[in-house]
């Protein structure tokens, strides 16, 4: 036979207890046993009665609280607003293209895909700019020294690096249009401006007012620098007989390596070694540098 041992607790309701639900039953507590009525819906919604039970029946219609609505076993949650936290649909991508709905979210699937505006082109997430011309703003790209010196290209922009890298020019008149050309130094010289220094011979041309006759003209480029001489042309510039430029020259002028840089305040002079022997009239040379 086995005894099982009754608490104090139990056996106090048991000592009060008629076995015949007289009402004499002890109520039910939180740390006692005992009978309990069931609470009704109202009961349920006021939510302040501790000594009732709640029901299936009563939990049905209860109304929800807190951060949900309606009633069980039915609860809502309120939809999102710009001042209410709340429920949300999510936005198809054609939501998101027009622009105009306040009650969707954007996922990144749906933002994947969308038309961009404004000064973007394209869709989400590769946008695109478009290229600027002479009647719309946009992207450009930067000319380059030689793109900026060719002078045809309309679709790139010119920077003051670019702009400052092109090629300058200088002309040097060694004798007037009606004075015939002689064998000697020049006297007139061309003093190198700051803008310039640094700045390396790559080009020139000589031309005459009237042309020589027999024989070649030929010219040195000499560059003064603090009281010294140096000749910048290994090969001279010539002009050929009956020929009015050095552009038609059958000998080429070459400069010479190492002196065609030019400083800030250099003075260039042209030197005449030979002429033709009817001589031509009126001397210019043009000298081009350009950034080494």
């Amino acid at each position: 036979m086995v005894t099982q041992r009754v608490t104090t607790a139990e056996a106090t309701v048991l000592g009060n207890t008629s076995n015949t639900n007289t009402g004499d039953e002890v109520a039910a507590t939180d740390a006692v046993a005992g009978v309990i009525e069931i609470a009704t819906t109202a009961e349920v919604d006021t939510g302040t009665d501790n000594v009732r039970a709640i029901s299936p029946s009563a939990l049905t219609g209860a109304a929800m609280g807190g951060d949900l609505g309606g009633t069980w076993p039915n609860p809502t949650v309120d939809a999102a607003s710009d001042t209410v936290a709340g429920k949300i649909e999510i936005a198809t991508t054609a939501e998101v293209d027009t622009g105009t709905d306040n009650l969707r979210a954007i996922s990144p699937s749906a933002l994947t895909g969308a038309a961009m505006g404004g000064d973007l082109g394209g869709t989400w997430p590769n946008p695109t700019v478009d290229a600027a011309s002479d009647t719309v703003a946009g992207k450009v790209e930067l000319a380059t020294v030689n793109e900026v010196t060719t002078g045809t290209d309309t679709t790139r922009a010119v920077t003051a690096d670019s702009l400052g890298g092109l090629p300058r020019s200088f002309s040097i008149a060694v004798f007037d249009s009606d004075t015939p050309c002689a064998v000697g130094n020049g006297t007139i010289a061309f003093c190198v401006p700051l803008f310039m220094d640094t700045m390396e011979i790559t080009d020139c041309v000589a031309s005459v007012h009237t042309a020589g006759t027999t024989g070649t003209m030929s010219m040195q480029i000499r560059r003064h620098r603090l009281a010294a001489d140096a000749d910048v042309l290994s090969t001279l510039l010539t002009i050929d007989t009956t020929e009015e430029s050095s552009t038609t020259a059958t000998v080429h002028v070459i400069k010479s390596t190492g002196e065609e840089q030019l400083n800030e305040g250099d003075l260039i002079y042209i030197d005449v070694d030979g002429v033709h022997s009817t001589a031509a009239k009126g001397l210019t040379v043009t000298i081009t540098a350009n950034e080494p």
